[in-house]
């Protein structure tokens, strides 16, 4: 075998046998061997280079093969050599791999980076002091496995309990029996990601579907079945984001920035399916979660009027109930501290209450003064204040 020339820089060489714990000439040997013959290399390639045995290097290539050391290397060493890309390439990779593959796809190409890219490294310390982006992903990829055998509900009621530790439901005993068979409109305020399984831990149902961003099937794909997908509304201030934390609003620009939004037109046409559907859900005996102020507070959104709209048109055989939820001492900013570990002083953790969320007494749709002239606009204003009144505990 004809020797290669090793036109390799030094300090790379160095990197090479501090990293795999071989003498300088042979990292600069195998750096050499990895970028040239694009793949890993053998023992009898080493040899061949170097004009003597292998062994005196007291380390086998097949012992770093086992170890995925050379893999890890061929990877590694080829991007020191030909420049690592900058941060706000590797941004746009990816939001190409999250777009493309999902997050599998985007996890990977992130522990990739994080290994070869020290300003990445560096990003992603930064942000991890801001919004703990790596807990979150272990939490949905542990979701995402639940939801292949559970129920949802029973995954929710797992994943709050491991995310949130401490958390309670208040639900009117009288209302059960109905809240356990009868086709519901459940809605109500939305502070933190938990909002939809603590609804679904709370009512303990198999037919419930979230109307809900379109983003989650790409977080937790396993969940999509129980879902009415929409478009998001990245529309909202960043003083409105704030309310939420920085963290919060750090989290919506990244999704911002990853996601792929359609157009304006496309996102109202793929919005008003779901609201049907989700209509059409109730009629059929199911339940249909929507949150009509997405995670704001400011205003909510005419969809929970369009979706009532539709089922006094046509209520299906059994008179639908509107069934009022409110997440209580709950914000995405305590859910990052929690996964975050940082809650503070035993003391003061202590004094905190658990999340909560309470149920309100379900109504009949009919008890409501709606007509089916009554505007969607019209609809969600008197519930809006309605909810502003009660406090949902029955």
């Amino acid at each position: 075998m004809p020797a290669l020339r090793t036109s390799i820089p030094d300090q790379l060489a160095r990197s090479i046998s501090c990293s795999l714990g071989l003498p300088e000439d042979a990292g600069a040997v195998l750096g050499a061997l990895l970028l040239q013959t694009d793949r890993a290399a053998s023992l009898e390639e080493l040899e061949a280079v170097l004009r003597r045995p292998v062994g005196r290097l007291g380390v086998s290539v097949d012992q770093l093969r086992r170890l995925g050391v050379l893999e890890r290397g061929e990877q590694r060493f080829k991007q020191r050599l030909r420049g690592t890309p900058g941060l706000r390439d590797l941004l746009r990779q990816l939001a190409s791999a999250y777009r493309k593959g999902g997050m599998e796809a985007l996890e990977a190409l992130h522990w990739q980076q994080r290994e070869i890219s020290k300003p990445y490294r560096r990003l992603m310390r930064a942000l991890q002091q801001l919004c703990p982006v790596e807990r979150l992903t272990e939490f949905g990829a542990a979701l995402n496995r639940d939801l292949e055998q559970l129920p949802l509900w029973e995954a929710s009621t797992r994943a709050i309990s491991q995310l949130a530790g401490r958390w309670d439901v208040l639900l009117p005993e009288a209302s059960r029996p109905a809240l356990a068979s009868s086709p519901l409109i459940v809605y109500g305020n939305h502070p933190s990601m938990l909002t939809p399984f603590l609804v679904s831990a709370a009512l303990e149902r198999e037919d419930i579907r979230v109307i809900t961003c379109r983003y989650v099937e790409q977080l937790v794909p396993n969940i999509a079945d129980h879902l009415f997908p929409v478009e998001p509304a990245y529309t909202r201030t960043a003083r409105e984001g704030l309310k939420h934390g920085l963290s919060h609003l750090l989290s919506m620009a990244l999704l911002y920035r990853f996601d792929q939004m359609p157009d304006p037109v496309t996102a109202k046409q793929l919005n008003g399916q779901s609201i049907r559907a989700a209509s059409e859900h109730v009629r059929s005996g199911g339940v249909s979660v929507i949150f009509p102020g997405g995670g704001g507070t400011r205003r909510w959104y005419p969809g929970l009027g369009r979706l009532i709209s539709q089922l006094l048109q046509d209520p299906g055989a059994s008179e639908p109930l509107l069934v009022p939820i409110r997440e209580m001492h709950s914000s995405n900013l305590r859910l990052y501290r929690l996964v975050s570990g940082r809650t503070g002083s035993r003391s003061k953790k202590s004094r905190k209450p658990p999340i909560t969320l309470a149920v309100g007494r379900p109504q009949p749709l009919s008890s409501y003064a709606f007509t089916d002239r009554t505007s969607p606009q019209e609809i969600v204003k008197t519930l809006r204040t309605q909810f502003r009144r009660t406090r949902c505990e029955g």
